[in-house]
């Protein structure tokens, strides 16, 4: 690993010790503002044992890469799971359109096309069926989807429970 980048995992080390040692303080985020800019000398805030350790060793050793899900969502179908993704549709963390890139990518028979479902006489969300996977959104739903809509959570859980496409009207 080359000199300059473990300088830099050491520097956010020194930030992330001295932003919590502010905390509970206004200057805060003058400090953080100065360390950026490069008005305070990094060196000049003591590192402990443990940031060295924590933050520094396991950030220049780490050698991990983001994982998909795909393997196993095909190994789930092909052993005849019934699998609803199921995302709300102003979820910052996963957006739906991520959600649909991922599942475009294993290439599966759509069964039934990109539809609305029904809540009361509301649209409850939108679903797309493919062989083996059932796509919905949530109305209305961030990333917790039963803490933004319950209603329409408990809906589709039912309907999963039942073995049944929400309704389309």
């Amino acid at each position: 690993m080359s000199s300059k980048l473990k300088r830099t995992n050491e520097e956010h080390c020194r930030k992330f010790e001295a932003d919590a040692a502010k905390q509970n303080s206004n200057s805060m985020m003058t400090l953080t503002i100065l360390i950026h800019a490069g008005n305070i000398s990094l060196n000049s805030i003591s590192m402990t044992p443990w940031c060295k350790r924590l933050c520094i060793d396991v950030i220049t050793s780490w050698n991990d890469r983001a994982v998909t899900i795909l393997p196993i969502i095909k190994y789930l179908i092909a052993n005849g799971q019934r699998l609803w993704i199921f995302s709300g549709d102003v979820d910052a963390q996963v957006p739906i359109t991520s959600s649909r890139y991922a599942i475009n990518a294993l290439n599966l028979p759509i069964k039934t096309a990109w539809r609305p479902w029904y809540l009361n006489k509301e649209v409850g969300g939108y679903l797309e069926a493919y062989k083996g996977l059932l796509l919905i959104t949530v109305r209305g739903a961030g990333h917790t989807v039963p803490s933004y809509q319950p209603q329409r959570a408990l809906s589709l859980f039912s309907s999963f429970l039942g073995g049944i496409l929400p309704p389309s009207s």
